[in-house]
């Protein structure tokens, strides 16, 4: 989750800069983000509505607190709203992710201005004001919480510009490193990547080591080349659908299934049906939706006077 936050920070900058315009910039981004999510999350809950009241047996005390609740239309709003607090993120888990990439992308423009003039005050005020919101966050109601989380995941979506703004620079530095050197980052940055993550993890290990995987895959002559390759690059272009889909696909999985069949089959079943809901959903409502996010910011034709 921390590297595709930094990840996006990274991406966005160039889709930024080529458009000039904060409205073209937004309208765009939320082509993207939301039909994707809409669809999903309109499956999530007819698949939750055929689960319910399966008992899986042996599940893990994360598993049976999923889908555990009756959905509500008001939860259904909620979802549809990104209002990101528990009971409004039952249905779909994952989603909470996107309520903070529509909401950074609401002030992107601002944090690439903010870069552009001065990069290194402006991380140093992204690391006080996450360290500020999270500890706020931890003595506040879960409808202020969500907001203030926000402010705290955005400075990955800073550091990830950061990296893109500075790209020369970055790639000038990389290049004078040792093999040796090479390698240390790489078992660090994973081995990091590794741990548990916990929101104080996004500037203690988890948000550094998310970077400097970042910088590593755009500068390594080998990681370029394997994810240059047809495989990975096609699961690039599924990867947000896959995203949403996952979940929801391999919990209804897990319940429509239990006592049917072996969860491991259970689970390949799974990953195979959400690579196919992700193609389509790529297919038909991603890249139609991204078609038409691009029509209010394309230029207008000139009127010609009649002669």
């Amino acid at each position: 989750m921390l590297i595709f936050f930094v990840l996006s920070g990274y991406v966005l900058v160039r889709a930024y800069l080529n458009e000039q315009a904060y409205r073209s910039f937004v309208i765009r981004r939320i082509a993207r983000l939301y039909p994707p999510f809409f669809a999903v999350t309109l499956l999530s809950i007819f698949l939750y509505h055929q689960a319910a009241g399966v008992v899986v047996p042996d599940a893990s005390r994360w598993l049976a607190a999923l889908w555990a609740q009756r959905v509500t239309i008001t939860d259904v709003i909620g979802h549809l709203l990104l209002l990101d607090t528990p009971e409004f993120n039952s249905v779909n888990p994952v989603v909470w992710t996107l309520a903070h990439e529509l909401r950074i992308a609401l002030v992107f423009p601002l944090i690439v201005w903010a870069l552009l003039r001065d990069t290194r005050r402006t991380l140093f005020w992204s690391v006080i004001a996450s360290v500020a919101a999270h500890g706020l966050s931890l003595w506040t109601p879960v409808e202020i919480d969500t907001w203030l989380m926000t402010i705290h995941y955005a400075l990955l979506f800073t550091a990830g510009a950061a990296v893109a703004i500075h790209d020369g620079q970055v790639r000038t530095f990389m290049g004078r490193l040792s093999r040796g050197t090479w390698a240390i980052a790489w078992i660090a940055a994973l081995t990091l990547l590794a741990l548990p993550i916990d929101n104080w993890s996004t500037f203690y290990f988890g948000g550094p080591a998310a970077v400097a995987a970042l910088v590593l895959c755009a500068n390594d002559p080998t990681a370029r080349r394997l994810l240059s390759k047809r495989l990975p690059v096609w699961f690039g272009r599924i990867s947000y659908s896959l995203y949403l889909v996952h979940l929801p696909v391999m919990l209804a999985a897990i319940h429509l299934g239990a006592g049917l069949a072996p969860v491991p089959l259970l689970l390949a079943l799974a990953a195979g049906a959400s690579i196919a809901l992700a193609w389509a959903g790529h297919r038909f409502i991603e890249r139609p939706a991204q078609r038409w996010g691009r029509r209010p910011s394309a230029p207008r034709p000139a009127l010609v006077a009649a002669e």
